[in-house]
This record gives C-alpha cells, sequence and structure tokens, in this order.
C-alpha cells in the first residue's frame, strides 16, 4: 500500500496533528464494459482496511478503504476540561470515539482518492497520489521486481464459487502460495501478484502473517470506477523531485494545522469557551 503522508486537518474540536493517508471511495466515472469485473481483497493479519480492484481487458485500477475505527483504537484525541488528551478507551469514551471518526471519515470524503493502475504482465504500476498540501496530483511510477518463475501445481480447491488451482513462487526471498482461477481470464491478482493465467483470489506466505483475499466478487460489473489522473506530473518513486514534493506538501499541511492550534489559542484568550 502506498503510505505518502498526507495531513489531515481535524475540526476546530481536534489540536492532534494526524498525518494519514486519506483514501475514499470518490467515483468519478461510470464503466459499462460487459468484461469489467469488481474484486474487493481483504489483508491477511490487519483490520485496517480493504482494496478495492476493478479488472479490465489489459489493466486494472484499484484503490485502498481505510477503516478508521481499526486505525484509531490505539490512540484517539479527547479534550477533558479543556486540554486535550490521547485516550485509548472506547468503552469509557465511545461517544467522542465514534464523533472522531465520524469527523474524519466526513472529511475523508471530501479528499480526492489515490488511485492506483497496471497492465498486466507489466513490471511498472502507477499511482495518481493527491497531495493535499499542495492540492495536486502527482502520477508516480514504481518498477516492481518481476514475478515469472511460479510453478503451477496440480491441486485444485472451489472458492467463492470459482475452481481455482494453486501456484508456488520464491519472492522477495519469502515463498508465497496463491491460488487462480481461469475463469476470470485476468492475469494480475491484488498489490503486486500478477503473472498467473487467471486471477489471483488468494495469496499468501506460509504462516499467512501477510496476504489477501477476496472477500466480495462481482462480474461483470456495470457500476463506477475511480477515475485515474494520468494528466498529471509523472515522476518515478525514488526521484528526488518526488521526495521534495511530498516534503513540501507535508510542511503546507503542518502549517496549516500549526495556524488553526493559534487561532484556537486566540479565541481561548478572548473568552471564548473551548469545546469540551
Amino acid at each position: 500500500m502506498n503510505l505518502i503522508g498526507k495531513a489531515f486537518q481535524p475540526t476546530m474540536k481536534y489540536t492532534a496533528l494526524i498525518f494519514i493517508q486519506l483514501l475514499s471511495i470518490v467515483f468519478l466515472a461510470t464503466a459499462q464494459n460487459t468484461t469489467l469485473c469488481a474484486v474487493k481483497y481483504k489483508e491477511y493479519n490487519t483490520n485496517l482496511g480493504t482494496h478495492s480492484y476493478w479488472f479490465y481487458n489489459n489493466h486494472y485500477i484499484s484503490i485502498s478503504i481505510p477503516n478508521y475505527k481499526a486505525q484509531f483504537m490505539n490512540g484517539f484525541p479527547v479534550i477533558i476540561n479543556g486540554v486535550q488528551t490521547t485516550q485509548t478507551d472506547t468503552v469509557k469514551y465511545n461517544k467522542e470515539f465514534n464523533e472522531f471518526v465520524t469527523d474524519i471519515a466526513d472529511q475523508a470524503k471530501k479528499t480526492p482518492v489515490d488511485v492506483e493502475t497496471q497492465e498486466y504482465n507489466t513490471d511498472t504500476k502507477k499511482t495518481a497520489n493527491f497531495l493535499d498540501g499542495l492540492k495536486k496530483y502527482v502520477v508516480v511510477v514504481d518498477t516492481l521486481p518481476t514475478m515469472n518463475s511460479w510453478d503451477i501445481l496440480d491441486e485444485i480447491e472451489t472458492f467463492m464459487g470459482y475452481q481455482c488451482q494453486k501456484a508456488t513462487i520464491n519472492y522477495k526471498n519469502e515463498k508465497y502460495t496463491a491460488w487462480f482461477t481461469t475463469k476470470l481470464p485476468y492475469n494480475a491478482g491484488p498489490r503486486d501478484f500478477r503473472g498467473l493465467p487467471g486471477l489471483i483470489l488468494k495469496v499468501s506466505n506460509p504462516n499467512q502473517t501477510y496476504g489477501y483475499e477476496a472477500i466480495e466478487i462481482l462480474t461483470p460489473y456495470k457500476g463506477v470506477v475511480p477515475t485515474f489522473k494520468s494528466d498529471a506530473q509523472t515522476l518515478p518513486r525514488k526521484s528526488s523531485e518526488w521526495i521534495t514534493l511530498v516534503n513540501e506538501s507535508n510542511k503546507k499541511s503542518r502549517e496549516a494545522h500549526d495556524n488553526m492550534i493559534k487561532q484556537m489559542v486566540k479565541d481561548i484568550e478572548n473568552g471564548k469557551k473551548p469545546i469540551n
């Protein structure tokens, strides 16, 4: 998952500086291609969100959908007697926790979504990242390690109504097992997994500390899909230009947050009652 820092600016009732990548479902274009297949994957060993994919004839588009409650179970801001604290008790502070999560989700809906796209059987992935501090998109290019040394085995398993075949690969110094189906003829899968003669529905390392599993399949899909910003500035992820833009965006977001805090202090000094 692309974890470039995006600054989240809380409402006046929160003073915590929270940087997260705001990813929201902002559907911008309608797709009526009968060959289009939509798949949602869960990530093993985490409850931080799901990954939605739309598979076309020769490429896919994907976004990540965060689970805000899971992300902030271990810390969320609560203002007590005019002083901000960080709490983890979601039972005692259930009202504050739910209000905080709702506030984040509502603001995320106003932020453009980051969209990934990749052509099948290629080693290049593009992500249209929205830099909130600069209010602009930048297309970031990743060059992925090759994935062409799969061992396709005879084992068969039925998963979500599809007959899947087993395949294994050594990738990034670890062995992975995948289950793919030729009934969905897309040579791709979740995240960077690809290169099999069908769609990967499950993939994981031996102890399932890392991997993905399809939890919803819609085909043919005739709904809406995110739009990829192909006309934005394009930069390699490891380039100095991209790193500079990220740092500049984060700096501007921090400045906006600091200005908000200064205004809150002025309001308190002028006799305005802080929100408890």
